[in-house]
């Protein structure tokens, strides 16, 4: 956590109410946003962000959201492209309830987000200050408000009084970022936060740091290494290392020590290794991994899908993780020789300390041989990936491997692409270079709706980098656009999304497929997943304010990707609507 810079070591700090007591709270564990979608619930933090605003006291800045999605998805952003918690206020039952699918997201993703919903009050006859006095106050009392969200956040809790309010926030704010990572989740009434509070009183920040970083005892690691040098035919799996940023380099350095193929498993939350090294498989299936003879988990939820593809029984199996046993994942059965919860970038240098140790000639020359067999096998994958991006015939439609491979080329390395890509999530890895680490973001749920709104949170944590959303219109619809787009005008973070049109919800198109090869669906094509004509996702983004432009035939792409950028940098965030072979 950053710490604001004008904390002291212990303070109490003089305010009036305990929703003066909170903004304080947030504001000396160094939030720096409030994604707010208020209620009323909410007069007492009204009046307090005023009198901040009025008085020139610091506070944390207030963004408003029109939609729990985008305000949530924008605190999941800016988490991810930071690792800070930034706070997210939502409206009694009705607002935690809208909070729907993002909550999955980030509770998946392991993104710390501070999340304060209000409650009904519990007087109603003017007993105390933030009594009931409207109707919705009585139908928004509900019986476990928390349960909405229970499964999904680390911790949850009422407040009370608003004496303590300070030392709670810090409480929460701790278990937030402590890993692994994940939302936390504040409820309190009315009359809690009206009540008068002379002070605040904070602990030391020394005494709320997070758990240190851990690392597995030496004879694990001795018993890593000794296996890693003694095999044959590793394959390295992850799907969120680069969460970290610094661990990309360590898996990086380990990969090429050892000449380690890396595959990626989705959900692929980040930049996890660079997809133009020679020693990139890509995302999903490799051949690599049904001959193993030792596997690599470094930060994954689903190294395989065991229906599909899966090591063979004699492969040794090594699994470092944040979170290794997925406690919240009820039906989760993956085997493991060794695991250890252990913070990867700490790891990997320790790791390969005990590969130099064991190493001889006999490994060297494993190792260089096996250099060799994976860089061809490598070249010839890229072929193919290549060949399938070929431009479109003359009139014909454009492909989403095409578009991609295009983006890729225009795109510099420094942008950072937001993606909630489903069906082509695996061909943005193989048409879309990402080699900085910290240049690519994925959330690790499966709620769509995430990526306009997280594309906020990325612009507001990084106001200099290009920032570009690849999407599908399933994703841009879920993502209520209009409030999304709105939000990014209005506080000015503008990015460019680029909406891979279908015109209709191409996983569940192809999950029955594979279910009912030959079944009715199948022969008929009637899938109950198509959009018909869809929709204009260019309008929607002029109408919110925003510049949009729909695209049909391949030669007008890149003509509208500078006219977008353009918009982009001119402050206005842009839609480009491309249209792609319906679903």
């Amino acid at each position: 956590m950053r710490i604001a810079e004008d904390a002291p070591a212990d303070r109490r700090i003089a305010v009036d109410t305990a929703a003066e007591a909170l903004i304080e709270a947030l504001r000396f564990a160094g939030v720096e946003l409030i994604f707010a979608n208020l209620g009323t619930d909410h007069p007492s933090l009204v009046e307090a962000f005023a009198k901040c605003r009025a008085l020139g006291r610091p506070a944390p800045r207030v963004i408003m959201c029109p939609h729990e999605t985008v305000a949530l998805s924008a605190a999941h952003g800016f988490a991810q492209a930071t690792g800070r918690p930034q706070a997210l206020i939502v409206h009694v039952d009705q607002g935690t309830a809208n909070l729907g699918g993002a909550v999955h997201n980030a509770a998946r993703s392991r993104v710390p987000v501070f999340i304060l919903a209000g409650r009904a009050p519990f007087t109603d006859r003017g007993e105390l200050k933030g009594s009931r006095d409207s109707y919705v106050q009585f139908i928004q009392d509900i019986y476990d408000q928390a349960g909405i969200v229970r499964p999904y956040v680390k911790w949850e809790y009422e407040l009370h009084r608003g004496t303590n309010i300070g030392r709670i926030v810090q409480r929460a704010l701790r278990l937030a970022v402590a890993e692994p990572a994940g939302p936390v989740y504040l409820t309190a009434p009315r009359e809690v936060l009206e009540e008068p509070v002379s002070f605040v009183e904070l602990a030391p920040p020394a005494l709320c740091a997070p758990p240190v970083p851990t690392i597995p005892e030496d004879a694990a690691l001795r018993e890593m290494g000794r296996w890693l040098c003694d095999a044959e035919r590793p394959v390295v799996i992850t799907s969120y290392i680069g969460r970290r940023p610094e661990a990309v380099a360590e898996l990086v350095t380990l990969a090429d020590q050892l000449a380690l193929p890396v595959l990626e498993m989705l959900p692929r939350t980040a930049m996890n290794f660079p997809t133009d090294h020679p020693l990139y498989l890509g995302v999903e299936r490799s051949d690599r991994l049904d001959a193993a003879d030792l596997v690599l988990i470094i930060d994954c939820d689903v190294p395989w899908i065991p229906s599909a593809s899966q090591p063979p029984a004699a492969a040794r199996i090594i699994h470092l993780d944040v979170d290794p046993l997925k406690d919240d994942l009820p039906l989760w059965l993956f085997p493991a020789h060794l695991s250890a919860r252990a913070d990867a970038a700490a790891t990997l240098p320790r790791l390969r300390d005990e590969v130099r140790r064991g190493w001889t000639s006999t490994v060297a020359e494993r190792v260089r041989a096996r250099r060799q067999a994976i860089e061809r096998d490598v070249r010839r994958m890229r072929a193919e990936w290549r060949d399938a991006a070929a431009p479109p015939a003359p009139g014909g439609p454009i492909t989403a491997a095409w578009l991609t491979a295009q983006l890729g080329a225009m795109l510099s390395p420094e942008t950072i692409v937001v993606t909630e890509l489903v069906t082509n999530a695996a061909g943005a890895a193989r048409h879309l270079p990402r080699s900085v680490a910290g240049s690519l973001l994925a959330a690790g749920g499966s709620s769509l709706g995430w990526g306009l709104g997280a594309s906020i949170g990325v612009k507001l944590a990084r106001p200099e980098s290009e920032i570009v959303c690849l999407l599908g219109d399933g994703s841009f619809l879920f993502g209520a656009p209009a409030a999304a787009l709105w939000v990014s005008r209005q506080y000015r973070a503008p990015f460019l999304a680029v909406v891979y049109n279908n015109r209709g919800w191409a996983a569940v198109r192809d999950a029955t497929a594979r279910q009912h090869p030959a079944g009715e669906a199948v022969r008929a094509g009637d899938f109950s997943s198509s959009f018909g004509d869809g929709v204009d996702h260019a309008a929607i983004a002029r109408a919110a304010g925003g510049y949009g432009e729909r695209i049909r035939s391949a030669p007008d792409l890149p003509a509208a990707v500078e006219r977008a950028r353009e918009a982009v940098r001119a402050g206005t965030p842009a839609v480009l609507d491309v249209l792609l072979p319906p679903v």
